[in-house]
């Protein structure tokens, strides 16, 4: 092989891919920690290579395959092909395409505010997901429910805030305002048909692929109601306006939707403080406040 892998892995993946799809070269990619991830060298196509190493996730890359395939038959947005997902010896594992990056040009933006709004389109009788998976390194509970505001309150913010408080990350003061927020949930959110979701839609989950084309990754998806997307966009820094024109242009955004945003994000924003606490439970603190 061109490179020297970690010693648990080597001799896996040789045994596993490099001679069946004739790889002359294994390169380990950096970031991620959930995954370890390799790109497969090969003379007629490269691949990419994840690898699950946590037992308590063994399931992990499954249900992202899931995800995968189904907001790739959407049309909407183009995502890495899924080529195999399984268990190979003694890991789990995904094979995907391998997609080049390139810089964004000029239509970019507007050809993803347009694709994401037609993966929207996509809908389901129930809000939730035909299996729970995760979020991070979190599980994520899609139990089918009729409403947005039910879903919400008690599969996103309700185990999250128990969470929070059980590990002394946020105070019952925290807890009794998030009582509060849950029964003007319905007021904030349209109800609408639940849509497909990539469920993890922030700055670091997309790329410009070699035609100038959006390419998404690492959903975390489930049916629900399409601000969450929209949201998280904006969590991290946000996305240019001439994307959110654009989406909004092929399917209108419900009237108050900038107000849902900040409630929307309370979601993404207790998952990142039950991970890693500190600065993220405190802008918990700050947006309720606000709110």
């Amino acid at each position: 092989m061109g490179v020297v892998l970690l010693n648990d892995l080597d001799e896996w993946i040789e045994e596993h891919f490099v001679n069946d799809l004739g790889i002359e070269r294994v390169v380990p990619i950096s970031g991620g920690d959930i995954n370890r991830c390799f790109k497969l060298e090969s003379y007629a196509s490269d691949y990419f290579l994840k690898v699950n190493q946590k037992e308590s996730q063994k399931d992990f890359l499954e249900k992202e395959a899931l995800s995968l395939k189904l907001i790739n038959k959407t049309g909407g947005l183009k995502v890495p092909k899924v080529l195999s997902v399984g268990k190979e010896g003694k890991y789990p594992y995904m094979l995907l395409e391998w997609i080049e990056r390139a810089e964004p040009d000029k239509p970019f933006w507007e050809n993803f505010g347009a694709g994401l709004a037609q993966m929207h389109q996509t809908t389901y009788p129930f809000h939730g997901f035909v299996t729970d998976n995760y979020i991070g390194t979190l599980k994520q509970d899609n139990i089918g429910c009729n409403t947005w505001s039910d879903f919400f309150v008690n599969h996103r913010l309700v185990p999250l805030v128990k969470s929070a408080r059980d590990k002394g990350i946020i105070d019952e003061k925290t807890v009794e305002r998030f009582d509060s927020l849950y029964i003007r949930i319905p007021e904030v959110f349209e109800e609408e048909k639940p849509s497909l979701l990539h469920g993890d839609f922030w700055y670091g989950n997309y790329m410009c692929d070699s035609a100038g084309d959006a390419v998404i990754f690492d959903p975390a998806s489930y049916f629900g109601n399409r601000i969450m997307d929209i949201a998280m966009s904006k969590l991290f820094g946000g996305f240019p306006d001439n994307f959110y024109h654009a989406y909004n242009t092929v399917w209108h955004l419900p009237f108050g939707w900038q107000k849902a945003v900040e409630v929307a994000n309370f979601y993404p924003l207790l998952v990142h403080a039950n991970l890693f606490g500190g600065s993220y439970a405190e802008m918990v603190k700050q947006s309720l406040a606000r709110y």
